[in-house]
């Protein structure tokens, strides 16, 4: 083999010639690159994602301490404090969704449906709603009696149910308006003797005017449902002013 070859010639290689500058070396380099830069924005792009989630998680947690009852406030803070310690992003998000299902489900608990705390506004429409209709209706009563357009019986029954409507104003008002508490239970016994009359009167008795006695159901939703439910609920919060436990709570406020 040696022989065959001029002294001073070199020998011919047996790779082929790099014709368009990707030879083995060049190639080999490039994709060396590739497979270095791929890492790295791999990185970037993870620790953007790593930083959104635990951004989250830590506005899941705050909204949780919000909801939470003050009772468990402790709680929430020291659940706070083990998202430090956690390494994966998932991991934290996924402990910071169980402490907002947590702070719910305490916050649930605390409710308490006999001691509701209902707005003062939400009360003063609710008396509007279930008395007014039965107001006017007194009325306009009064005034056909004055004028003579009904007969003293039936002016009689029919003022004595709608009465409800005023008397249901003047014993539910102050309670709403927050101007006086509900005493005793007379009140609340006096409103459920006078819906019942106006049903009564509306729906059964005989010397009811007759278009008064034939009143479509929106009518009897006005005059006899709506009294009843404001009668209720009077009854209701009166039956909790008189509780033992809203006394002691009263009573040991300032």
């Amino acid at each position: 083999m040696g022989g065959t070859r001029t002294p001073g010639t070199p020998a011919t290689s047996c790779l082929p010639s790099d014709t368009y500058g990707c030879g083995l070396c060049a190639g080999g380099r490039e994709r060396a690159g590739i497979r270095a830069s791929v890492p790295s924005g791999w990185r970037q792009s993870m620790k953007a994602k790593d930083s959104a989630l635990r951004y989250i998680s830590r506005v899941l947690v705050g909204h949780a301490a919000r909801a939470c009852p003050p009772r468990r406030a402790k709680w929430i803070a020291a659940a706070t404090n083990e998202l430090d310690s956690m390494t994966s992003s998932y991991e934290v998000l996924t402990w910071s969704l169980g402490t907002v299902w947590a702070s719910y489900k305490e916050r649930l608990c605390a409710m308490s449906i006999t001691e509701p705390q209902v707005p003062k506004l939400l009360l003063t429409l609710e008396v509007l709603t279930c008395f007014l209709p039965s107001s006017l209706l007194w009325i306009w009563t009064l005034e056909a009696t004055g004028n003579r357009m009904l007969p003293v019986v039936a002016a009689l029954c029919l003022a004595t149910a709608a009465s409800i409507g005023p008397v249901g104003i003047a014993f539910f008002g102050p309670v709403a308006l927050g101007i006086a508490r509900s005493r005793g239970r007379y009140r609340s016994v006096a409103l459920a003797f006078l819906a019942a009359w106006s049903a009564v009167v509306i729906l059964l008795l005989p010397a009811t005017p007759t278009p008064f006695r034939e009143l479509p159901w929106r009518d009897c939703v006005l005059f006899i449902v709506l009294p009843v439910i404001g009668a209720a609920h009077f009854a209701f919060l009166e039956r909790r002013a008189q509780s033992p436990h809203t006394q002691n709570a009263s009573r040991g406020s300032p």
